[in-house]
């Protein structure tokens, strides 16, 4: 089957030739250092075992392998907005919002993904540490129990950290 439109190249081509090029070679370079890093962990696996051996143990096949997730991070930068969007919440809910609702706003606000648990406990968990501080402060003030959440709501106007002199 012909082609509809003629291949052309002009001299540019070279540019996206040496790209490509660097591209393998950083991949390859990656893999290379996976590799190594592999036979690191095998050699430690291996001497964890010989020492095993050494106490009797020797039913390897039943030690399962432990996932663990990576902390959630955030930075200044991030928790200050996260933070001046809480303030905003809390401002234009007078009547007070839950630590759940409250998560609930800030998901929808900085677009998080609903579907990873670990970020949702992450946020809920630094909600509760932000609003126990501005508590510990007289910013906020628990108003109510709902179930076992606890509904907080705004006493100063004034942001907290702030003070009203110059």
């Amino acid at each position: 089957m012909p082609r509809k439109y003629p291949i052309s190249r002009s001299k540019d081509h070279q540019f996206t030739v040496n790209d490509l090029i660097t591209a393998r070679s950083e991949l390859a370079g990656e893999r290379e250092k996976a590799l190594k890093r592999i036979s690191e962990i095998e050699t430690s696996i291996t001497q964890l075992d010989g020492a095993l051996r050494l106490f009797g143990f020797d039913d390897f096949r039943s030690l399962a392998p432990i996932h663990r997730l990576k902390p959630v991070r955030i930075t200044r930068i991030e928790g200050r907005a996260r933070q001046a969007a809480l303030w905003k919440f809390l401002q234009d809910h007078p009547e007070g919002k839950t630590t759940v609702e409250i998560a609930d706003l800030l998901i929808e606000h900085f677009d998080l993904d609903r579907d990873n648990r670990h970020e949702m406990t992450a946020t809920r968990n630094y909600i509760r540490k932000v609003l126990n501080r501005w508590q510990a402060e007289g910013s906020v003030e628990v108003c109510d129990y709902t179930g076992q959440s606890k509904r907080w709501k705004i006493l100063s106007k004034l942001a907290p950290g702030r003070s009203g002199g110059n």
